[in-house]
């Protein structure tokens, strides 16, 4: 299969954020001092359970400074896991009950939620993984090592299914389709790719803006990308007529991290100054702004229904925040190193954080702690 053309904006040397998400059928690269590229790719459409209308709705007052926190209860966590290396990425099963774990180590490890207990390590890997993801029906776990392998393995057995030399250099990130029929990869030799999860076969290979780092991105209706200048505005291009329909400006400091919500109507991005900026994809408006404090925003993550936004910061905090309306519902306080996971169960009940303090932390969100 050819290689399908990209939309394109020019590109600066900037670095790029690492991450790699898939929603719908668009991939995105972005670049926090650059460009950023939009290719289509062979997904089908799956709904989504966003609400569009009550996710992008606001009040001007919302947007004119950040919303700051002290209004939400602090939660303690329910429990903790002690991971033999520092973390580099966490994952959970959609139903919350097992959590995967990647670290400076060659294992991808698998947890119990519940008791915290270890029910097995997957091995094969002779370098560490920074890409790890979870199919959308809980039976495979993914991981994307730093000698360029991609695996799957089954999470009832840890049986390894497939492998396969993806990438030259190490690989940044996977993530699964949403039905769970092919995974995308993003890799340190500047290509994206595309694979069906049944042979691991190439589905199509795309290439990537020139950069360091890396996020590959999805929208569900192809037609918006976003993209990062040199002067760390964000402008938002239609891929139908290859122009530029919206810019996203205010962004005074670097960005650090960023993510589509499930239904691909908002974008949240997360920066050095400790503010994370949610704004509409498709009109480029500033829903508003949400001031986790002064230390950097390394992880952002909406919930699977969009209502909810999860930003994890370098000093240790984990901030939820309602996003109808920005208000902080709660403060999750505990963990010694910066946030390198969020992940959160299908019912929004169960988050789990992964820090470089060697912990993983499970908080039960109903029961307050």
């Amino acid at each position: 299969m050819s290689s399908p053309t990209p939309a394109t904006a020019s590109s600066g040397n900037g670095k790029l954020w690492v991450g790699l998400a898939i929603i719908g059928v668009l991939l995105v690269a972005g670049i926090v001092a650059g460009g950023m590229l939009l290719w289509p790719v062979l997904f089908p459409q799956v709904a989504t359970n966003g609400n569009a209308n009550a996710n992008t709705s606001t009040s001007n007052s919302n947007t004119g400074g950040p919303v700051s926190p002290g209004k939400g209860k602090t939660l303690t966590a329910a429990g903790s896991i002690t991971t033999p290396s520092v973390l580099l990425e966490t994952a959970i099963t959609p139903d919350g009950k097992f959590i995967a774990s990647t670290g400076e180590e060659t294992s991808v490890r698998l947890w119990q939620t519940s008791g915290g207990s270890q029910v097995r390590a997957l091995e094969g890997q002779a370098e560490p993984s920074k890409g790890l993801a979870i199919c959308p029906d809980g039976s495979l776990v993914a991981s994307g090592s730093d000698d360029g392998t991609i695996r799957i393995w089954k999470l009832s057995d840890g049986s390894e299914i497939q492998s396969a030399k993806a990438h030259d250099g190490f690989v940044f990130s996977v993530e699964f389709s949403p039905d769970g029929s092919q995974i995308a990869s993003a890799g340190r030799d500047k290509t994206i790719k595309i694979w069906n999860v049944s042979d691991l076969s190439l589905v199509t290979s795309v290439p990537a803006p020139m950069a360091d780092d890396l996020i590959v991105a999805l929208s569900p209706d192809l037609k918006s990308v976003a993209y990062f200048t040199k002067n760390k505005g964000i402008n938002v291009w239609s891929t139908d007529s290859n122009s530029k329909v919206a810019s996203l400006q205010n962004h005074a400091f670097e960005v650090r991290c960023g993510v589509f919500s499930s239904d691909g109507t908002l974008l949240a991005i997360g920066s050095a100054d400790g503010v994370t900026r949610v704004w509409n994809a498709s009109t480029g408006a500033l829903v508003r702004e949400l001031r986790a404090g002064s230390s950097p925003v390394g992880r952002v993550r909406f919930s699977p229904d969009g209502s909810l936004l999860l930003t994890g910061t370098a000093d240790g905090t984990v901030q939820m925040w309602s996003v109808a309306d920005g208000a902080e519902l709660t403060k999750m306080a505990g963990h010694k190193g910066a946030i390198r996971g969020i992940s959160i169960s299908a019912d929004n009940r169960t988050i789990v954080t992964g820090s470089a303090d060697k912990s993983i932390r499970i908080w039960n969100v109903n029961d307050g702690k």
